[in-house]
């Protein structure tokens, strides 16, 4: 079904839940940008984790001098903290739920799927890799305080995994509507590179954490999307056989 398919019909395929996608995306961020600019919603504390945006709080608060006035206020935090942060938790974590339930079912007889079980269980295990980096902060707070390891180093190791990964699995990917999975790593990449770059541009964080959730958005409708694909293969199959 996948490997006939032209480029064409793959793209007409593809566009429809592509631009839903991204409109979802574009919507959330940029209500968030017109929230801020109307109402002096806190861009960084909508967007980031809220660990770093406590720690970030008390680091000022320490910094200080020590015959300054410390404003109470100053930990009372909004209700809306990590709101962007958390949604790409939540989403990591449907994805390795997912992927690893339809291992599950397709590891039971695998003859009757066109993609492999091992496939999903190695799209679980990256994920869920990715999903605790970005839970504990690991590339940005663990590995380079407790192991010394730079950030960019860990950003270079996890780019090889998925690049062994994808080339493990590309057979697989190729018969599937791979475009999601190749938008994603372009948003990622993008946010990496702001990330590293520290360009001076407004709201630079702000734009850094957005490429970031447009990518886990992306990455997970293409597992969704491939899950449930799988499933609808079984589920025709059960009902042939009644």
């Amino acid at each position: 079904m996948y490997k006939n398919r032209d480029i064409g019909e793959r793209f007409r395929r593809f566009l429809p839940g592509f631009v839903m996608t991204q409109i979802f995306a574009v919507f959330l961020l940029g209500g968030l940008f017109v929230t801020h600019w109307l109402f002096g919603v806190n861009l960084y504390y909508v967007m980031g984790d809220p660990y770093s945006v406590f720690s970030n709080i008390l680091k000022t608060v320490q910094d200080a001098p020590s015959t300054s006035i410390i404003n109470p206020n100053s930990f009372r935090l909004p209700l809306y903290v990590g709101l962007v942060s958390n949604l790409g938790i939540l989403l990591w974590c449907s994805v390795t739920a997912i992927c690893f339930f339809t291992y599950l079912l397709t590891s039971r007889k695998p003859k009757l799927f066109r993609l492999s079980p091992s496939f999903f269980s190695w799209s679980a295990v990256i994920s869920s890799i990715l999903l605790f980096d970005d839970l504990l902060l690991i590339h940005e707070k663990i590995v380079p305080k407790y192991l010394g390891i730079s950030q960019n180093t860990v950003f270079m190791i996890y780019g090889l995994l998925i690049l062994a990964y994808f080339v493990r699995w590309r057979r697989q990917i190729l018969q599937t509507e791979y475009l999601f999975l190749l938008v994603s790593l372009v948003f990622f990449a993008l946010s990496i590179f702001l990330d590293i770059a520290h360009l001076p541009i407004s709201h630079h964080t702000f734009f850094e954490d957005s490429f970031k959730f447009m990518g886990i958005l992306n990455w997970s409708v293409y597992y969704i999307q491939t899950c449930r694909t799988q499933i609808d293969i079984l589920i025709s199959k059960v009902l042939l056989s009644v």
